[in-house]
């Protein structure tokens, strides 16, 4: 009875992790979307200096600051650089996190930002999605969570049967 307590507790408790999974995505995207906001209306200032001054070319604005014999100048070509690299980093996570729920869990692990996540988890609110694709995965990490142990004591409980019936089991 025992074991099939415990077999039961791990299936709940992997289910209950699994059902959070879609919540946790959820929440990342949203953070990462108003990062995205954020990089994009900053790098909005220095698009317009470019399409003012170089032909609508961000790279070439940057280019003519880090060209510059100005430290000020450079270091500021170096910043505009990095805002523009951050954008397009950010756009391509939240691109992948709006496909289906495994491109999503492929897209976090691949390309999640570690500080995002964890500033999404210091936020994070548990909550249950009721789509197809969320009781899936918690069904799924459930049943990874469970099977392990169910299978290990099928393992520990067939030497103890085999003594019980006192004959040695021969295949031939």
């Amino acid at each position: 009875m025992i074991r099939n307590l415990s077999i039961k507790l791990l299936f709940g408790l992997g289910f209950l992790s699994g059902s959070q999974l879609p919540k946790f995505i959820g929440d990342y995207r949203q953070h990462l979307g108003g990062q995205l906001d954020q990089a994009k209306t900053d790098l909005a200032l220095f698009q317009a200096i470019a399409d003012r001054f170089h032909g609508g070319s961000l790279a070439a604005l940057i280019r003519r600051h880090l060209n510059s014999t100005d430290p000020t100048f450079i270091a500021e070509g170096t910043a505009i650089q990095e805002l523009a690299t951050q954008v397009t980093r950010l756009t391509a996570g939240a691109a992948g996190l709006h496909g289906d729920l495994p491109q999503q869990i492929a897209t976090l692990i691949r390309y999640g930002d570690p500080d995002t996540a964890a500033a999404s988890w210091a936020l994070f609110q548990p909550g249950l999605i009721f789509t197809p694709e969320a009781l899936l995965c918690a069904l799924v990490t459930g049943l990874a969570f469970s099977l392990p142990a169910f299978g290990l004591l099928r393992l520990l409980r067939r030497p103890a049967r085999m003594k019980k019936a006192g004959t040695p089991h021969l295949r031939g």
